[in-house]
């Protein structure tokens, strides 16, 4: 037809840029990085070891003498065979005088009693699970009830998982052992109907272009030396690819788009360690794009402090870094 209006040519949408260079394993840098990497990998290996380790040898006997498992070993049994597991701050504390992680294993409630104000989580749990002879749960234990009324009390008549599976209705499950007690956990766990919100990996999933054991090469022995972020992510994020935005205004923060195993994310990384009010601004931008269509973000950071050379610019920087 003569007026019919030309149809648009369609879009062509390229893949992101692939960002990354080969590394010279013999450089005498690169080499010092990896040895100084690996020395102290070695040493955090150790003090793993020695936080996992629970106390030493004497303490761990004790605990199993109670027919009690270890916190690691109670996640075995929770969760499914070879699935993984992401401990988060096995070290917290380390080297000071507080117990190191809290004694405990991030994201998981340790066996035992809760008392006084600990009394009122099994309460309010969605399910409860308590061990013969193990758990209880009460306000105020046998030596507050003798000194309020007088009355003898033990712990188990106070608030046992016999008493709370029989009498008060806490305990939804009563487990003869912390074994046991893994087993309901892990029926419960089947029947909840979970379903994990949120859309999965779409985009290509392919590995780094660049070896990411490279990494131990790129990492600097000096940690005053900057190192360009891109070379990093470039064995980080799939198919070495990283979108970047803005990439020539607040030089010092480099941010762009990647994805990791498959899924979007946004990436902030500084780069020479100061953050000037342009990069501030923006990187207070690009978190509210990615706010918009909910993309995850991904930080690489090395910075030692937020500094203004010119003092005119200290308001403004103030203002535009609380962003």
């Amino acid at each position: 037809m003569g007026n019919a209006r030309p149809r648009r040519s369609a879009m062509v949408v390229g893949e992101a840029p692939v960002v990354g260079s080969p590394l010279d394993p013999q450089d005498p840098t690169h080499r010092a990085n990896r040895e100084a990497l690996l020395e102290a990998l070695d040493e955090v290996e150790a003090d793993l070891a020695a936080a996992r380790a629970g106390g030493g040898q004497r303490y761990v006997d004790r605990h199993r003498a109670r027919g009690k498992m270890l916190p690691r070993e109670r996640i075995e049994w929770l969760l499914d065979r070879d699935s993984p597991f992401l401990e988060l701050s096995p070290l917290a504390a380390w080297g000071t005088d507080y117990q190191v992680g809290a004694s405990v294993v991030t994201g998981v409630g340790v066996f035992g009693s809760s008392t006084a104000g600990g009394a009122y989580i099994p309460g309010m749990c969605d399910y409860t699970v308590l061990v013969s002879e193990q758990a209880q749960v009460f306000l105020g234990g046998p030596p507050l009830v003798r000194m309020a009324t007088g009355e003898e009390a033990d712990v188990e008549a106070l608030g046992g998982a016999e008493m709370h599976a029989r009498e008060s209705g806490l305990a939804d499950y009563q487990a003869v052992d912390e074994v046991d007690a893994c087993r309901l956990g892990r029926r419960i766990v089947a029947r909840l109907g979970h379903e994990k919100r949120g859309p999965g990996p779409t985009e290509p999933a392919d590995p780094p272009r660049w070896d990411p054991e490279e990494l131990l090469d790129l990492a600097p022995a000096d940690l005053h030396r900057p190192v360009d972020p891109r070379e990093v992510l470039a064995r980080i994020v799939d198919g070495s690819r990283f979108d970047e935005f803005k990439p020539r205004y607040g030089p010092s923060l480099v941010t762009g788009w990647a994805s990791v195993h498959g899924f979007s994310v946004g990436v902030l990384a500084n780069h020479h360690g100061v953050l000037f009010s342009e990069e501030a601004e923006k990187a207070a931008q690009f978190i509210q794009l990615a706010n918009q269509h909910d993309t995850p973000l991904v930080f690489l950071q090395h910075t030692p402090a937020t500094w203004s050379a010119r003092p005119t610019s200290a308001a403004g920087s103030s203002r535009t870094a609380a962003r």
